[in-house]
């Protein structure tokens, strides 16, 4: 156990977890844990699979530098590694050099941004922008200024993924076709049916510069950005091990963050949950010591143990939490009856939609008679069962398709 119990409440362990994933599990500790890798690399890790796990994990980086010098590493394992690091370097840098153009466009146009995951957090928590995976630049802007940052976006080759945002949507993602950058520009961290409401005038008044690249880079404060990340994890089911890294590296860096402010802005959205579970994950999966303020708190919800199984038994098989379970995980997380119901009220008629689109006649299911147009109505669910091989395994199928 990596989290003694707490008035008769503990955490699960990682007992039963495979060597490849603890090799990977310890080299993406934060820095000053103590690892034992060459014991480590000596166990029967899956090597051919290390490098394709790391990479799904977002955590090339980390690995490619825990493990070099290792002796009982193959060598094309190393070069497998080496290759993806110096690739995601190359991503990075170039992430950086349009961050600083976007961001000198923007503020001189006098829209308000800062930038939110990816080299924010490469800089924040790692102290070096290129041992964090990045994919695409995350910017943060206020609602209001939407239509005129598109403009500008727009104007620099960069075209919109969407004519508009999702109905209770958060960001709006576009792409430079010269370059093949994406850009999200973000207005809040989860959707509408899963709300992290961070207020306007906290956020915007709780804004610090990291360097990136050379440039200052305006981003939130560690302890709004620890509420972030706990955000965006959940949001995600913590399907990849590479954001319960970052938060990990972030707690490390910053010590003396103001945890019972964290938490009591957590509280006031009713997302402390939330914020817990990144903490207890990072402490049963990456080692970190958590204050015993923080200890004490998990002790009063009891479904966290629950939420942390599941979702450790997800990295344990190499599935993330997905299709109906997701919607569940998130239910689960949720503290009042209330979200719970904004939430389905929210995600049913969607839920209900996928399903009905995958239950639907295709044209080869028409009949030539008119008279039996109601026949492939019955037909078609007969099929999807057969092709299945049985309505078990074709009712765990619609329950995936329902992610």
């Amino acid at each position: 156990m990596l989290l003694s119990a707490v008035s008769g409440w503990s955490l699960p362990s990682l007992g039963r977890c495979d060597p490849t994933l603890r090799l990977l599990l310890a080299c993406a500790r934060p820095p000053g844990a103590p690892v034992p890798l060459a014991e480590l690399c000596r166990s029967p890790v899956d090597w051919p699979q290390l490098p394709a796990l790391a990479a799904r994990h977002g955590l090339v980086p980390l690995v490619s530098g825990a493990l070099a010098g290792q002796p009982a590493v193959p060598e094309p394992v190393h070069r497998q590694l080496a290759a993806g690091a110096i690739s995601g370097s190359a991503r990075i840098l170039l992430l950086a050099a349009h961050l600083h153009e976007l961001l000198a466009v923007l503020s001189h146009a006098g829209i308000a941004v800062f930038v939110h995951k990816g080299l924010a957090i490469g800089a924040m928590a790692y102290g070096d922008i290129l041992l964090r995976h990045a994919g695409d630049l995350d910017l943060v802007i206020r609602p209001a200024d939407l239509p005129r940052a598109r403009l500008l976006l727009e104007n620099l080759g960069y075209a919109a993924k969407a004519a508009a945002p999702r109905p209770g949507g958060y960001h709006l993602g576009f792409r430079r076709a010269s370059s093949g950058v994406t850009v999200e520009l973000h207005w809040a961290f989860t959707s509408a049916r899963w709300p992290f409401p961070l207020s306007q005038a906290s956020l915007w008044s709780s804004l610090t510069t990291v360097p990136v690249a050379g440039h200052p880079a305006p981003c939130l404060v560690p302890a709004m950005a620890v509420l972030a990340l706990c955000a965006h994890g959940t949001k995600e089911a913590w399907a990849r091990l590479g954001l319960l890294a970052d938060l990990a590296a972030l707690l490390t860096r910053y010590p003396d963050l103001p945890w019972e402010a964290i938490l009591a802005c957590a509280r006031r959205m009713r997302r402390e949950q939330a914020v817990l579970l990144g903490f207890a994950l990072a402490a049963v999966c990456l080692g970190l010591v958590l204050p015993p303020e923080l200890t004490r708190r998990m002790g009063q919800f009891p479904r966290l143990p629950k939420l942390c199984r599941q979702v450790i038994r997800s990295y344990e098989t190499g599935q993330p939490i997905s299709g109906l379970s997701f919607h569940c995980f998130l239910w689960r997380v949720m503290e009042t009856g209330h979200d719970r119901r904004v939430y389905w009220a929210a995600t049913g008629p969607v839920l209900a939609r996928k399903l009905i689109d995958w239950m639907r006649p295709t044209e080869a299911d028409r009949p030539p008679v008119r008279a039996l147009r109601w026949l492939p109505y019955v037909q078609r669910p007969v099929r999807i069962v057969r092709a299945c091989g049985g309505p078990w395994l074709a009712l765990r199928l619609a329950l995936r398709r329902l992610g």
